[in-house]
């Protein structure tokens, strides 16, 4: 048979500190009515009545525990578990997780919406999650999308999240030519950059440069310097200065863009002129471009590996070793980065 548990309060600590206030406060007003109240037979019985409530409230609040004591489903305490996640005012182990998750997935499917389903799992998902689990799951979203533009574009934006270029560039690829917009014609492009289908990514990035403008031609125009960076490695210095010039073109177009757009876009600028400096071997002023990019933003993953590619060509192991474990800490296991980085690192 199994035991009952007694029905407890479960608040935050800050909600219990509340709660004794309000308490002290309500015994206060009880000891002061019950003062006034002695001629007075009916509110002196209400001034007892409301002192015996604020001292059952009082024990009440003293015998409550916070969320991290117990599971709020199981009891189960923290030291009997591997994990529990915790609220404001309830606690969740890692034991009953999956059935509060089987709750959720099986209303989804009585009420057939796959997508919404699909679309909870992946939420749930950390950032590292392991591509056999990740893809199968936007696999199925995308079979249910019927092929509507929006939906594709927030499945890319979940590949993205899990920075999956691969199955990234499938989906963006999903989209109608008629519906995509300059946005989604250099999402298709740097998803195929980042699964190394260079061709693709090119012609993705010059549909783009056609109709682009403001912020998203500075964007086209920097991706398009870095696929030909990576897809021509033995260019010529004439080359890599053409290339560094449409990087000039981009930078002058966002100055008359929002700190936003400034944002999101200028650290991507540094980065890959970056890139092409280190071609040129002025590497002196690749690491300079790469001190620029933080002031918009910390260092990505991508330009640790630059700035590690380096600090390699100038025999600096010790620092290039930092900025690799920088790379690999902040980026998916499976990532274009992490590959690159461990492959650097199994060199130092």
């Amino acid at each position: 048979m199994s035991k009952e548990h007694p029905i407890e309060l479960l608040v935050s600590k800050r909600t219990q500190v509340w709660l004794l206030r309000a308490s002290l406060l309500g015994m206060l007003l009880g000891g002061a009515l019950i003062t006034v109240s002695v001629d007075q037979p009916k509110a002196l019985a209400m001034a007892a009545t409301l002192l015996v409530l604020v001292l059952a409230a009082v024990v009440l609040v003293l015998r409550a525990r916070t969320p991290e004591a117990a599971c709020g489903l199981c009891r189960a305490t923290r030291a009997q578990v591997k994990t529990l996640v915790t609220g404001s005012s309830l606690a969740v182990c890692d034991q009953c997780a999956p059935l509060t998750l089987g709750v959720v997935t099986e209303y989804f499917v009585e009420k057939k919406d796959t997508l919404e389903w699909c679309k909870r799992i992946l939420q749930a998902m950390p950032r590292g999650a392991p591509r056999s689990l990740t893809r199968p799951v936007i696999a199925l979203m995308l079979d249910n999308c019927r092929d509507n533009a929006e939906i594709i574009r927030s499945i890319a934006s979940d590949c993205a999240r899990f920075e999956d270029s691969d199955q990234m560039a499938d989906v963006c690829s999903r989209i109608a030519e008629k519906d995509r917009t300059d946005s989604d014609w250099i999402g298709l492009g740097a998803a195929a950059a980042g699964a190394r289908r260079y061709d693709e990514a090119l012609a993705a990035t010059e549909t783009a440069l056609t109709t682009a403008k403001g912020a998203n031609r500075a964007l086209g125009l920097n991706n398009r310097a870095w696929i030909r960076a990576v897809r021509e490695p033995s260019a010529t210095s004439d080359e890599l200065a053409a290339l560094l010039q449409d990087l000039d073109e981009a930078k002058t177009i966002l100055l008359a863009a929002t700190s936003d757009e400034k944002r999101y876009v200028m650290p991507n600028l540094f980065g890959t002129e970056a890139k092409l400096l280190r071609a040129l071997g002025d590497h002196a002023a690749a690491l300079r471009a790469l001190e620029q990019s933080t002031q918009h933003e910390p260092m990505s993953p991508m330009r640790h590996l630059i700035r590690a590619q380096i600090l390699l060509d100038q025999d600096r192991a010790h620092d290039a070793a930092a900025d690799l474990a920088s790379a690999l800490a902040h980026t998916h296991p499976e990532s274009f980065v992490a590959k690159e980085a461990n492959e650097l690192r199994s060199r130092l």
